[in-house]
Parts: structure tokens; sequence; C-alpha cells
């Protein structure tokens, strides 16, 4: 089965999904919600990933309400070293990664990981700070297409390599 992934309104610019409950969410005319969706396509699982933690505790109140599973990702800006970012070769590698946490110690160490590239990476976590958190099993790492190093390297001619060699991320491609 394929579970579709959404984003709500809290990625400010990405979305118009709400992460309101169906029985309170839109008037005629208004947004949907990512719920709306959920219930009329009768799934048991959400995929929801985000640019930061704003939405969580809304999702994760709803989904359960509704009997459905949560699964949350942050999608983070990621380098191989922050401390090279003015460099033109770090520029042309700033690529887009996926956490998603497998449980509640997962959820502690994506907090802290986003919480030093927001506080003190100008918002990048680099494979530094990913290789000092990172737990196989705690947290699960996805390779979004678009917006990747991947996704550069075939369409700017970028020669961007990140070694994940601390785990073994999952691809996301386009069907």
């Amino acid at each position: 089965m394929l579970l579709p992934i959404f984003k709500s309104h809290y990625s400010i610019g990405k979305s118009i999904l709400t992460l309101d409950h169906p029985d309170r969410s839109k008037s005629d005319g208004g947004p949907d919600s990512v719920f709306d969706i959920v219930n009329d396509n009768k799934l048991n699982e959400v995929v929801l990933v985000e640019d930061s933690f704003m939405g969580f505790l809304q999702a994760k109140k709803v989904c359960e309400d509704l009997s459905v599973k949560l699964i949350f990702g942050i999608r983070i800006d990621c380098v191989e070293d922050v401390s090279d970012l003015n460099e033109d070769k770090s520029e042309k590698c700033i690529h887009k990664i996926i956490i998603f946490p497998k449980n509640s110690h997962g959820c502690a160490l994506l907090n802290k990981i986003y919480t030093i590239a927001k506080t003190e990476h100008k918002g990048f976590t680099d494979l530094g700070i990913l290789k000092q958190y990172w737990s196989d099993k705690d947290l699960f790492l996805a390779i979004p297409f678009y917006d990747s190093f991947l996704f550069k390297n075939l369409t700017s001619f970028n020669s961007c390599i990140v070694k994940f060699n601390f785990t073994k991320p999952t691809f996301f491609h386009r069907r």
C-alpha cells in the first residue's frame, strides 16, 4: 500500500491543508484538513512531514481522537559540515533530509538535532551532528528526491556526494 505524505499549513508556504479535526474543519470554500482526506480515504495511518514541530501536538491529538497512527517527520536542511557553509562547494551541497522518530527517545533525539540546527547552525544540520545523536533504533532517515542532493546533482550538474555511513537511508522517489 502506498501512503501519501502530507504537509500542513504549519510548513508555511508549502501547504494549505490544516490539521483541524474533521468534525471542526472547513466551512464551504475553506481549506481542507489533512484529516478530512484521511477520513474520506479511510486511512489508518498518516505520514506528516513538516518543516518544524509547530503542528506536532495538534496532529498527535487529532490522530489519537481518530485512532489513526501518526508518522511524523521533520524536513531539514543538511550540509556535510556546517562550519564550511561559506565555501562554494558547501553552498552547492545544501540539501534536504527527513528524519522520522521511531519512538519517544527518537522524538527527544530529533528535537535535539532540530534545536541545534535552528539555534546554533543557521538552520542547518550536518553529518557530524547527525552522527553524534543518531541511533538506528530510534531514528529513521529518508531522502526526498526533490530538494535532495540527488536532484541537485541531476539538474545543476553538482557533484555533491553525501556519506551516510552511520545509517541506511530510504530514498523517496516519484512514481
